[in-house]
């Protein structure tokens, strides 16, 4: 069986490539590349029916093969009388192939409605139930479902009465108290999304005055999460290396402050920065005055400003450090610890 995610005119039936040489677009028999029902002919080919439908020729070429029980490798640019270059005609391929097309019930229904030459081609109707009658053996068979979703989507085990919970919004997601539903996908976005609520509970439980920031793909060691401290101490609460979206790596570390520190001082830490630390961002307490002040450093461009948020919303003090050297990550910290202790 193969499947064709990307059912466009020449992913299907094939395509004659070009090179230039002096300007000019010439191939031989060795550019001529096959398609899905090339490699699909005499088993059968598995098709996404919405993807097909959106590809411009495709749905057409497809109807074509069918009839004429052969692939006729046909150029898109010559389809639509955009190109004039002179290529090769490779000869005709008998098929014999079987089609599938799988997407959503509605699809079926307005192709049989619209389309004549539907009905030719595809016989068989196979209908999937979205839901499942409720009985001990079946909510069985949901539970490993649900154990397989928690290991596919990378979350942690789930407990007999996460389960239960995870059968009882399957059941409110059919409308009928005695069937169970089979919508695999909002079942794994149940799942994840318990995953990712446990573990933020727990993180307010274990730091509670710690901000919580959420990061996508963020790979945390364990065996440096809550370092014990002494509570006049600065703390790393948590310390994380990742990857943004160009590839580049970068150390970042959530560090809480719970004593007042020198505003001075901390301006002094803040203007000797290395240049691997991009930015520094957080609540702090000013121990002169007592007014909590929000610090934002990107850069070379830095402020400290007075704020009510933190009073008004009971945050606690804490700062987020991020760079792209860990040993100058490390001396920030420490130069943070010294300003957090009391005089």
């Amino acid at each position: 069986m193969v499947e064709e995610l990307h059912p466009t005119l020449s992913n299907l039936i094939g395509r004659v490539e070009h090179f230039q040489v002096q300007g000019a677009l010439v191939t031989n028999f060795q550019m001529i590349k096959a398609g899905a029902l090339h490699r699909a002919n005499g088993g059968t080919i598995l098709i996404d029916a919405l993807s097909l439908l959106s590809e411009p020729y495709s749905w057409s070429a497809l109807k074509r093969t069918l009839v004429q029980h052969k692939i006729v490798i046909e150029d898109l640019a010559h389809v639509a009388g955009f190109a004039s270059t002179v290529s090769l005609e490779p000869e005709a391929i008998p098929l014999n192939v079987k089609v599938i097309l799988c997407g959503e019930r509605h699809l079926y229904y307005l192709l049989a409605r619209l389309d004549p030459e539907f009905a030719q081609h595809f016989k068989i109707l196979a209908d999937f139930d979205d839901d499942i009658d409720r009985s001990p053996e079946n909510e069985a068979q949901f539970a490993r479902l649900v154990s397989r979703l928690a290991r596919d989507c990378g979350v942690r085990p789930l407990d007999r009465g996460a389960v239960e919970r995870v059968i009882e919004q399957a059941v409110r997601l059919s409308d009928d108290s005695q069937k169970i539903s089979l919508l695999v996908e909002r079942m794994g976005d149940l799942v994840t999304e318990a995953d990712q609520f446990s573990l933020s509970q727990w993180l307010r439980h274990q730091a509670p005055t710690a901000r919580l920031i959420n990061a996508m793909h963020a790979n945390v060691d364990p065996a440096i999460l809550f370092e014990p401290s002494k509570p006049s101490a600065l703390r790393v609460v948590t310390r994380s290396i990742n990857e943004d979206r160009h590839g580049a790596t970068f150390d970042s570390a959530t560090i809480e402050v719970p004593s007042p520190i020198d505003i001075e001082a901390l301006a002094e830490v803040l203007d000797d920065l290395p240049t691997t630390i991009h930015r520094i961002k957080g609540f702090i307490q000013d121990r002169a005055t007592g007014q909590w002040m929000v610090v934002q450093c990107v850069g070379n461009r830095r402020s400290v400003t007075p704020t009510s948020i933190v009073a008004s919303q009971n945050i606690g003090s804490a700062l987020v450090a991020i760079g792209t050297s860990t040993s100058d990550l490390r001396a920030v910290e420490s130069a943070l610890s010294g300003l957090s202790r009391v005089a």
